[in-house]
């Protein structure tokens, strides 16, 4: 179990890097992310159903220029690690409900690793500033020193929280499931189909909204 959990903490630190740090490949897309860390972890399946559900969700979700939203490589990360290791451990039966309460454990954390990022941006502020200095005293070597220590701390920001995350769920989250309500439960299967249509209907109208918006512009010209 614990090789598992160092193995998706640094998958997981270099998707993460991915989203705000560096390359942008959009490797950090859930539709990407989730199928990597569930065939990973032997349960490609799960991994897919996480990663279409997030996509379908946050699909108009982009981190363009200095916006910060939620961070979705990380809530795909953690949702689709904790479920698979989770049923491993417990032999918890991954079905709509258990999905959705999932996504509802995890989607906080998201935002809490979203402040982080914030913290992280403010550092490196800090070390943009000490770079100036030195390459006006005619030192060009601490750009890559600044940039290699930038990427490595948001690596490891990554990398601990998810696996700071991933010990504590798996030993928290079951013992939380055991105790819902059937009535809950069966809520929250039932909100499994609401979010796939809810999801659609995000993608259609986002679709919807940018082909009239090529459209008005090309009749514009």
């Amino acid at each position: 179990m614990l090789a598992k959990i160092i193995w998706v903490s640094l998958v997981g630190g270099l998707i993460n890097l991915d989203e705000h740090t560096m390359v942008h490949s959009m490797i950090c897309r859930p539709i990407v992310a989730g199928p990597v860390i569930g065939y990973l972890l032997g349960d490609f399946s799960t991994g897919m159903i996480f990663g279409i559900m997030l996509e379908l969700i946050l699909f108009n979700v982009l981190p363009v220029g200095a916006a910060m939203p939620i961070n979705y490589s990380m809530i795909t990360v953690l949702a689709v690690s904790l479920s698979i290791l989770i049923s491993e451990a417990t032999n918890i039966p991954i079905g709509p409900s258990f999905i959705v309460w999932m996504l509802a454990c995890v989607i906080p954390l998201g935002i809490i690793f979203g402040e982080l990022e914030n913290l992280n941006r403010r550092f490196n502020v800090i070390l943009v500033h000490f770079a100036e200095k030195r390459v006006l005293e005619g030192n060009l070597n601490v750009v890559e020193a600044v940039t290699f220590i930038g990427v490595l701390v948001s690596f490891f920001k990554a990398f601990i929280f998810i696996m700071t995350a991933l010990w504590m769920g798996i030993r928290l989250l079951p013992k939380l499931y055991s105790i819902m309500p059937g009535k809950v439960l069966d809520g929250l299967g039932n909100a499994y189909i609401v979010i796939f249509i809810l999801g659609m209907a995000i993608v259609i109208r986002t679709l919807r909204f940018n082909v009239g918006k090529i459209n008005g512009k090309n009749n514009a010209d």
